[in-house]
């Protein structure tokens, strides 16, 4: 498999749900192997969208707990009506959810900058244009797709993954600085939070 494509999925997985991708990982590496382009790009998606996920659902946990006004609310409430709960079980795939009421992954990613919003606007912009390109890849025709293709998707994504992880571990320590100013007590889920359970054991000083 060529070296440069492989280190560029190396970086894009070490980013998501403490290593675990759900086997995306290796069929986009069969499909690389193989010269499937189209699929590669769509599993190189969903790695990316599991990152998003568990990025989004981290921060809705923590304001849940504190039950002040959550920076997530346009993505899960953009009705005010709803109850604050909606959509929201403490699970990771409840963002999934949305899909049966939204317009899924595309209205996730156009509302990216109502939660990181110490990211550029350009950096968050360049998710449409590569969620574009994934929806190319869904096509029939998309055989036409080429490995620079498949570079620029990867190349994009570990842009962004880096510009949000940066925003996301401000966030974070923002809310813990908030719980200390306040003496709340944040308690653990009972789900997979491997990285704020460390940081929340830490006081807030493991990054």
């Amino acid at each position: 498999m060529d070296e440069e494509v492989l280190n560029k999925i190396d970086v894009i997985c070490s980013y998501v749900c403490n290593g675990k991708t759900y086997k995306y990982e290796q069929k986009l590496k069969k499909a690389v192997g193989m010269e499937l382009y189209d699929s590669a790009i769509i599993y190189s998606w969903k790695i990316f969208m599991l990152f998003v996920y568990e990025k989004i659902w981290n921060i809705r946990e923590l304001e849940f707990q504190e039950e002040k006004s959550f920076t997530t609310d346009k993505i899960f409430l953009p009705d005010k009506k709803k109850e604050q709960h909606n959509f929201f079980e403490g699970n990771l795939f409840s963002l999934n959810k949305l899909s049966e009421h939204k317009q899924g992954d595309d209205f996730i990613i156009s509302k990216l900058n109502s939660v990181f919003k110490g990211v550029d606007p350009q950096i968050l912009k360049e998710a449409h244009q590569i969620l574009k390109k994934r929806h190319t890849a869904s096509h029939l025709n998309s055989i036409d797709l080429k490995k620079h293709d498949l570079i620029y998707v990867l190349e994009g994504l570990n842009n962004i993954l880096q510009a949000v992880q940066d925003d996301y571990k401000k966030i974070i320590k923002g809310i813990f600085k908030y719980e200390e100013d306040y003496n709340i007590v944040w308690h653990h889920s009972r789900w997979d939070m491997k990285e704020l359970d460390v940081l929340y054991k830490n006081a807030g000083h493991v990054f």
